[in-house]
């Protein structure tokens, strides 16, 4: 269930471009066609929740620490003297803890 609820969230960026590479198919047939395939993928893989958890599993600091913190330095910049350098030097611990972590 969880599967067929939330898989139309994620595509939603795949989605826009196959709507606008193909404007003459119908909207609702291309998400229903995706969310079929998706889910069609996923009952053909017999461990499909230890496939996602694997990726999951490989992503999560990626996604929690690291992404964030390139996000903050390429949308505020960088500082310079103390202040600048105390950042980054806080950002690479970080960085470093949440990778001994894994």
């Amino acid at each position: 269930v969880h599967l067929l609820s939330a898989i139309p969230v994620v595509l939603l960026p795949v989605v826009g471009i196959v709507e606008k590479r193909l404007p003459a198919i119908p909207h609702l047939l291309v998400r229903s066609c995706m969310v079929a395939c998706i889910t069609g993928v996923a009952f053909l893989i017999p461990s499909f929740t230890t496939v996602l958890a694997v990726i999951g599993a490989c992503t999560e600091n990626l996604l929690v620490i690291v992404f964030p913190i390139w996000m903050y330095h390429s949308t505020f910049g960088r500082w310079r003297g103390v202040k600048g350098l105390f950042q980054v030097g806080a950002d690479i611990v970080l960085c470093v803890i949440s990778f001994t972590v894994l």
